[in-house]
């Protein structure tokens, strides 16, 4: 599978970053050289790109900026349907995985219950 750390385009110049190819001189060179093609970077299209993992990759995605990678990712992820929702905890430093109804409806009811000891105070403040 590729990984957007791959290639950058850097002054008109295919340049690497990531471990995936700091890592293996060979395909280092290999990456930055006029060998493989080298397209620019789609998520869309990159999750689906599959490779030999025993060879050098025949095709590298290369984007303009770390920032251009960040932004396209994040723009692609926001367009998945997702089933569940991530939530980190804390206070005992765990992560469980909630719908996302049952999510949006204990964070109301955390807020609600915030919102009134908030209120509390304000009215005690304001009595004294």
């Amino acid at each position: 599978m590729p990984y957007p750390e791959n290639a950058m385009n850097k002054d008109g110049k295919v340049k690497a970053i990531g471990a995936g190819l700091i890592s293996a001189y060979g395909e280092l060179m290999h990456a930055c050289s006029d060998v493989p093609k080298h397209k620019q970077f789609d998520p869309e299209v990159t999750v689906v790109t599959t490779y030999d993992d025993s060879k050098y990759q025949p095709m590298y995605f290369v984007a303009k900026s770390i920032k251009d990678v960040m932004d396209k990712i994040k723009t692609y992820a926001a367009t998945m349907n997702k089933s569940f929702v991530n939530v980190y905890n804390p206070y005992n430093q765990t992560i469980c995985q909630m719908a996302p109804k049952g999510y949006a409806l204990e964070r109301l009811n955390k807020l609600k219950i915030e919102i009134t000891h908030l209120s509390e105070v304000m009215e005690n403040s304001l009595v004294s």
